[in-house]
């Protein structure tokens, strides 16, 4: 993979999240949930938390430690795709997909004050805490850096 592979691919993230989050603040009514199927609605929440709306109450500044937070972490997770040799693909596709993810959601914050969620899976009455197609990205890439096996060093 190469590493203007990785660029196209965080602004396709980014491209698609933005794109899904505006479709679904033009097409949800108001706070009403649109039923898809058994399992899965679609209803908007302006999440002013983390993921699944952490830290959601610690003050009046909260945006912006989260924006500085959030920069500061994706400057980090760019440092590490310039870093990552070619050969590490799997490296390269986890680190693309969470900074993807982290600049789409970091552009919510900037522009609305919180991060655009609105996908709701449940099965009975409970509920997953309500997410967006950019934190899917940050999920995967996550549990992909979570599988990579580092290279065994030989005993000497």
């Amino acid at each position: 993979m190469k590493k203007w592979m990785a660029l196209i691919g965080i602004i396709l993230i980014i491209g698609l999240d933005q794109l899904s989050k505006y479709y679904a603040l033009e097409i949800l009514p108001g706070r009403q949930a649109i039923h898809i199927f058994p399992g899965l609605n679609f209803y908007i929440t302006y999440n002013h938390g983390v993921a699944f709306s952490l830290f959601y109450d610690l003050g009046l500044n909260t945006p912006w430690l989260l924006v500085a937070f959030t920069s500061v972490l994706s400057l980090i997770m760019l440092f590490l795709i310039f870093k990552t040799k070619l050969f590490e693909i799997q490296k390269l596709i986890a680190l693309t997909l969470m900074l993807g993810g982290a600049l789409s959601n970091l552009f919510d914050r900037i522009y609305y004050g919180a991060v655009i969620d609105f996908i709701d899976v449940y099965v009975g009455h409970h509920h997953w805490p309500i997410f967006n197609l950019a934190d899917c990205s940050i999920c995967v890439g996550a549990f992909l850096l979570l599988l990579i096996k580092e290279p065994q060093k030989p005993n000497s």
